[in-house]
């Protein structure tokens, strides 16, 4: 697995009885790293959930979305292919 491309300048805690998130940006930084990231004006982002609160309290952090869609025609056609070859006939 390659390593996680974290975004900094936002600040996540969870909190209440329901999961509710407290989301604090610090803008300036967040807008340049989301840009430095950015296709086509768009930034794709993970929120995850710590495996347990940092020292100040912090339960999630964000980092970058790097899956990229595959070609599904060609995937199909390969999966046809191969469930043809499996026919029990």
């Amino acid at each position: 697995m390659a390593d996680k491309n974290y975004i900094s300048g936002i600040l996540i805690k969870e909190f209440g009885e329901y999961g509710q998130l407290n989301i604090s940006i610090k803008i300036d930084d967040f807008v340049k790293r989301l840009n430095g990231i950015s296709n086509n004006g768009w930034a794709n982002i993970c929120i995850a959930k710590n495996r347990k609160p940092t020292e100040k309290g912090y339960t999630h952090h964000c980092f970058e979305n790097t899956w990229k869609k595959t070609d599904s025609k060609s995937a199909k056609t390969s999966k046809q292919k191969d469930n043809l070859n499996e026919l029990p006939f």
